[in-house]
């Protein structure tokens, strides 16, 4: 749903400065987020995910 969400926001041009503002307070949200997905995940399963 979020990324949903992003998806839609950052599909859209941004033609003035408050909006690269705000398509870079989403982006450091999204960031944020899988900062706090990734230190879930347990270290066994990280390192069969990972090539």
């Amino acid at each position: 749903m979020i990324l949903q969400e992003a998806d839609g926001r950052l599909s859209q041009p941004c033609t003035s400065l408050n909006g690269l503002h705000n398509r870079a307070r989403l982006i450091r949200a999204l960031y944020e987020r899988l900062d706090r997905l990734q230190s879930c995940v347990p270290a066994d399963e990280a390192a069969v995910s990972s090539p």
